[in-house]
């Protein structure tokens, strides 16, 4: 769970929106220290978000408000990738065509969260990474607190949150305005439909 800041931290918070001093450990343990200098979103519906920019990095940290899994979409007018993490971790991307947004092929799932400590797992992860430029913290229980780590490029500009409780199967999300199929509960299962309405313009502008 995300640990209470310290009034060093908050102060950080409000002080600094930028670049990072020290990058977070993308291992689901949310330390106020690697976090003192991101912005802090409360999602609708509950929990909370932090978001810390870094170069070419994106560090995003999300507290649920219970247990359950978290999708992020990032993207621009033309392409939209959906990062997912649940006990796995996979990615789909949505081209806009004529006919509307389009998905790529299905989740392929990858990473998956081991009852044991694997030897190989930091090679997965760094394969991942290169394969779908993010990574984040899988968890078979289902662990509310998660990192990810996302490699900017051209064409991911806007960035939406939804964490999917998987007590009650609602999903709470951030920022307020984004309201389309980034929400959708097929997507959020991971059984991503093959066409979604996508209004990326109306997400958070990564800065």
């Amino acid at each position: 769970m995300l640990r209470k800041l310290s009034r060093i931290a908050l102060l950080a918070v409000f002080a600094s929106k930028s670049a990072a001093a020290s990058t977070p450990v993308v291992d689901g343990v949310i330390e106020p220290e690697e976090w003192a200098g991101a912005q802090r979103e409360t999602l609708v519906g509950g929990g909370e978000a932090l978001i810390l920019r870094a170069g070419v990095d994106l560090y995003v940290a999300i507290d649920g408000a219970g247990s359950g899994f978290p999708s992020l979409c990032v993207g621009d007018a033309d392409q939209v990738d959906v990062l997912h993490a649940s006990a796995a971790l996979g990615t789909v991307t949505y081209k806009r065509g004529k006919d509307g947004w389009s998905r790529g092929k299905p989740f392929e799932w990858r990473v998956r969260d081991q009852a044991e400590p694997s030897p190989t797992l930091s090679n997965e992860r760094d394969a991942f990474f290169k394969d779908f430029e993010w990574i984040a913290n899988a968890s078979r229980i289902s662990a509310p607190a998660r990192e990810f780590k996302i490699r900017l490029n051209d064409k991911r500009k806007f960035l939406g949150i939804v964490f999917l409780s998987t007590d009650a199967m609602q999903a709470t999300y951030w920022p307020a305005s984004m309201k389309d199929g980034c929400r959708e509960l097929d997507l959020l299962r991971g059984e991503a439909p093959a066409s979604l309405e996508l209004e990326p313009a109306r997400w958070h502008p990564i800065e």
